[in-house]
């Protein structure tokens, strides 16, 4: 019963911020729309330099700096490119989260895209925090895995290939389920940034631990429910894009419409989420403090 009615008030919150969703899909798509043009016009460098087959004419056999030799010029504004994408995916996510679940907890259903805004950027830098935490935790996390792993295949018999590809199967789903509860935890985490306003996003994060741990069973159906739906979204997407015909340039616009679609429903996914989650630790909250009262 806690997990449908955390769903459907999810649903209907989602439902509620789908203008919100909207603006926020427009500003990713403007900004990506600069940075790919940018990104194709360092290929359209790249390419005019000799073919890969010339590459090996003289070879030093040193394939880093030879490359580098060759091809330094074109590969750096495209890396340069490829991480401005991925530092304002992070930043446009940290603004999306805060300005969301602002929205949710405060309940304005007439709020403008400026207050949205204004949410994202008061929670930012405690979000940051929040994300520099996940990210330490994950290398702790891979650390740990990889030693483990290692000493199992310290103890294999060489040759023997097939042990060795169970023990990283093994330490991948591991990993896996591990970046999974982190990721859970720090949406908890951001949510009781917001609910309480704490400054401190440590002690929210052992909060959340406390939350997600003694709730484990719905919340982790909570987070299933949208990785499915995205799943879900993503095979149709591929099996309609690796199957639809490009005859011409009107085939093409209509792959790019699909291509966006998808991306605007991963952000309704995304909000789906977040806000069947805050319901969850609403409702958890209100229950908890009835019982309280009770208790007196």
């Amino acid at each position: 019963m806690r997990l449908k009615n955390s769903l459907l008030a999810g649903f209907r919150k989602m439902a509620s911020v789908i203008k919100l969703v909207l603006v926020m899909y427009s500003v990713t798509f403007v900004f990506s729309f600069v940075l790919g043009s940018a990104f194709s016009m360092s290929m359209s460098s790249f390419k005019s330099k000799p073919l890969l087959s010339e590459l090996f004419a003289g070879f030093d056999y040193t394939v880093f700096s030879d490359f580098m030799h060759n091809y330094g010029d074109s590969i750096s504004p495209i890396f340069n490119v490829m991480i401005m994408f991925a530092v304002f995916y992070l930043l446009m996510e940290i603004i999306f989260a805060g300005g969301l679940i602002g929205r949710f907890h405060f309940e304005s259903n007439k709020m403008k895209a400026v207050k949205f805004f204004g949410f994202g950027i008061k929670y930012f830098w405690r979000y940051t925090r929040l994300f520099l935490y996940k990210l330490l935790a994950l290398a702790i996390t891979f650390g740990i895995v990889i030693t483990i792993a290692s000493v199992f295949f310290d103890s294999f018999d060489a040759g023997i290939e097939t042990d060795y590809i169970k023990v990283i199967i093994i330490s991948a789903v591991i990993f896996l389920i591990l970046f999974l509860l982190l990721s859970v935890i720090s949406d908890y985490a951001k949510i009781i940034i917001v609910k309480t306003n704490l400054t401190s996003s440590w002690t929210a994060i052992k909060m959340a631990v406390g939350f997600v741990f003694t709730r484990i069973h719905v919340v982790a159906l909570i987070f299933l429910a949208g990785i499915v739906i995205y799943t879900m979204f993503t095979i149709i997407y591929l099996t309609i894009a690796v199957n639809f015909p490009i005859t011409n340039m009107f085939s093409v616009f209509v792959l790019f419409v699909l291509q966006q679609l998808f991306i605007f429903l991963r952000f309704i996914t995304k909000t789906f989420v977040l806000a069947s989650e805050f319901s969850f630790h609403v409702n958890e909250t209100v229950n908890l403090k009835k019982k309280i009262l009770k208790g007196s």
